[in-house]
């Protein structure tokens, strides 16, 4: 599945209007600092303004003028970070990482790997061989 399939179909409207503004990167950011909490945007772009550091000049002052002095609701997301995250495990598993050594590193269990690897959004080819338990 392309990424930018996950992004449109997976989005809540409201992240789609600040994806639609300032690009998916930047709002990607949003919800990885901010999600599920309300924002207030400042009414002038300033360098000390902490979305700065976050989604960039760039960015920033296209919040603050669609969006200064209000508060945006900045939603998690999950459904899409999830959907990123599985298609990173699915690129490290592809360049030779163990699935025991990804469910380490995301916390999950290796039946969980190779649920994930099995997911649309991570085939890219023939299905995963799950060792036996019995060889």
């Amino acid at each position: 599945m392309d990424a930018a399939k996950i992004y449109e179909e997976d989005l809540p409207p409201s992240l789609k209007e600040i994806r639609d503004l300032v690009g998916i990167t930047a709002t990607l950011k949003l919800v990885d600092h901010y999600g599920g909490i309300h924002v207030k945007v400042p009414s002038k772009h300033f360098s000390s303004s902490p979305l700065v550091g976050i989604v960039g000049h760039r960015a920033t002052s296209e919040l603050v003028q669609r969006y200064g002095g209000n508060t945006l609701y900045i939603a998690k997301a999950d459904k899409v970070l999830r959907a990123l995250r599985n298609i990173e495990i699915a690129t490290r598993f592809d360049a030779g990482i163990p699935a025991w050594q990804l469910a380490r590193e995301y916390g999950l269990s290796e039946r969980q790997i190779w649920s994930i690897l099995t997911r649309p959004e991570t085939l890219r080819g023939p299905r995963p061989q799950q060792p036996s338990l019995f060889d």
